[in-house]
C-alpha cells in the first residue's frame, strides 16, 4: 500500500468509526504512517491494523436505537494509545451497544498518569454522547477505582479541574 491509498483507506473507515469498538487503537499503525515525519514502512504491525479494522468493517455488530425510558450505561477504557468507549442500555435481555467513541491520544494525552487517562476517556465519551445523557441518569463504567476518589484530591492539574467541572453538568 502507498501512502495515498491509506489515507483514503482511514478516510473511507472513519465515517464508520461509530460502529467500531476501539476505533483509533485499531488505527494508530495506519494512522502514523500519514503523519509527515513518519518513514512509511508496511510491517505486520500495519497489515494486522490493516486487516483488524477491515474484518471490523464487514462484521461490525448493529447498534440498537436509544431507548429514553432506560438506564444508559457508558463503559470506558483507556490507554497510552487511544481512549474509548460505549454507550449501551440492558434491555433485559443483555447490555446492547447504542453507540461507540474513541480517540487516538496526542503525546501529551499519551504521557497523562494512568488515572487521568481513564478520565480523559470518560470525558471523550460524555462530550460525544451529550444529546443522549443531558438530563438522564447513567451509570458510568471503568475499571480504575482512584478515580472514585478524584473529588476528594487537594491537588488536581489544571484540566482535572476543568473535566470535573465538566462532569457537574451531568446528573
Amino acid at each position: 500500500m502507498i501512502y495515498d491509498h491509506v489515507r483514503s483507506f482511514l478516510g473511507a473507515a472513519d465515517f464508520y468509526r461509530r460502529f467500531i469498538a476501539n476505533f483509533s487503537e485499531i488505527a494508530a499503525p495506519l494512522t502514523d504512517l500519514t503523519k509527515d515525519n513518519y518513514k512509511f514502512e508496511w510491517t505486520p504491525k500495519q497489515h494486522t491494523a490493516f486487516t483488524t479494522l477491515k474484518d471490523a468493517l464487514i462484521t461490525a455488530p448493529v447498534l440498537r436505537l436509544p431507548d429514553f425510558n432506560l438506564t444508559f450505561i457508558v463503559a470506558t477504557d483507556a490507554s497510552i494509545i487511544a481512549v474509548g468507549g460505549v454507550l449501551m442500555q440492558n434491555d433485559g435481555e443483555g447490555e446492547r451497544p447504542i453507540a461507540y467513541e474513541s480517540k487516538k491520544s496526542n503525546d501529551a494525552e499519551s504521557r497523562y498518569p494512568v488515572h487521568e487517562q481513564e478520565l480523559f476517556a470518560i470525558i471523550v465519551c460524555l462530550r460525544a454522547w451529550r444529546c443522549y445523557l443531558e438530563g438522564m441518569k447513567f451509570i458510568i463504567r471503568t475499571d480504575h477505582k482512584s478515580l472514585e476518589h478524584i473529588p476528594t484530591q487537594k491537588h488536581l492539574s489544571s484540566h482535572m479541574i476543568r473535566w470535573i467541572e465538566y462532569l457537574q453538568q451531568f446528573n
